[in-house]
């Protein structure tokens, strides 16, 4: 039953997004939820590979226009990665997108083992979480 919640609940979501005629959606950003989307072999953690992947798939996700370049209300105001990128002036390139991937993914990997895991993965979503909180 409670898969069924969550079903409507992201309906209601997205109906309201639309209705509203925005693009950001809410994300989940807690250690959980970050793992769920990331870990892609599911070994508990997340690999670059698999924070990357993640990451260029939000990118073409936002990238409304599909023009490689995410500018206006396509930039999302919670992503760590747009936080970090080479940003001209209101927009972000895909390769400055994916060029700040490694360097956010390293800062949260402290024991630099190529992966996140445990408390990594909680810094992550509490970085996130911080982030989406100072910029609505």
């Amino acid at each position: 039953m409670k898969q069924g919640w969550r079903w409507v609940a992201a309906i209601v979501l997205l109906a309201t997004t639309a209705a509203q005629g925005q693009t950001r959606q809410s994300v989940d950003v807690t250690g959980q939820s970050i793992t769920t989307r990331m870990d892609r072999n599911g070994d508990g953690k997340i690999g670059y590979e698999e924070f990357r992947n993640a990451g260029m798939r939000r990118f073409s996700a936002a990238d409304g226009n599909g023009d490689g370049v995410l500018n206006g209300a396509e930039v999302p105001t919670h992503s760590l990665i747009v936080e970090k990128s080479e940003v001209a002036v209101g927009e972000v390139k895909r390769d400055d997108y994916s060029d700040a991937l490694q360097p956010v993914f390293d800062s949260f990997d402290a024991d630099h083992d190529g992966s996140l895991a445990g408390d990594e993965i909680e810094k992550l979503a509490q970085a996130r979480r911080s982030l989406k909180e100072a910029k609505p």
